[in-house]
């Protein structure tokens, strides 16, 4: 059996096509569990390489927050709306994000009180996440297209049963303006045997 991007395949390589991108990265990151770890991990580059720039730092933080956010809401109860207000601050008023299971957002504060609500949820508080790819494409030098890959296990359904292990891309486009970099928009895919 194949694992496939549910949906992904043609959209990402239409993003890559479209902006005649510059690919930047192609980075493997290590098994973490702690959040220093997962910060770590986020932000490592290979052996000998530096970042491109401020704006590949930038970027590899926002992305090492994300990570850092679901972490402490597994490790630090009763914080939810904190956490969930630490990886909101990094979209934009305006972002679009769409969850593994469709379910599609608008804004800022609608992603921010989605996941106060999803952090609340003791199937998703079980939840371990391991990062184990980053990859930045630089479409302009004012956006950025960014690939992760994580694992995940632990997760469970609202009735209680096991989701069973996760594969997860998550493909997030990034814009600067005034010198910050936003996620405009992010989905969420996780891989499926067919």
């Amino acid at each position: 059996m194949l694992g496939v991007l549910v949906g992904s395949s043609a959209l990402i390589g239409l993003l890559m096509i479209q902006a005649q991108a510059v690919d930047h990265s192609a980075d493997r990151m290590e098994s973490s569990s702690s959040v220093s770890d997962l910060v770590l991990a986020a932000q490592a580059l290979p052996s000998g390489r530096s970042p491109q720039n401020a704006d590949e730092t930038a970027i590899r933080g926002i992305i090492a927050a994300w990570y850092q956010g679901w972490e402490r809401n597994r490790t630090q109860r009763g914080r939810e709306p904190e956490n969930a207000a630490a990886i909101a601050q990094d979209y934009a008023v305006d972002a679009d994000r769409i969850n593994a299971f469709g379910a599609r957002l608008k804004g800022r504060e609608a992603i921010e009180d989605f996941l106060t609500r999803l952090f609340q949820e003791p199937g998703t508080q079980s939840m371990e996440r391991t990062p184990m790819r980053l990859e930045i494409r630089f479409v302009r030098p004012d956006a950025a297209v960014v690939l992760t890959y994580d694992e995940s296990t632990g997760q469970r359904r609202q009735d209680d049963t096991d989701l069973g292990p996760r594969k997860t891309h998550c493909l997030r486009v990034l814009s600067r303006a005034s010198g910050r970099w936003e996620i405009v928009t992010h989905m969420t895919m996780d891989e499926k045997e067919w």
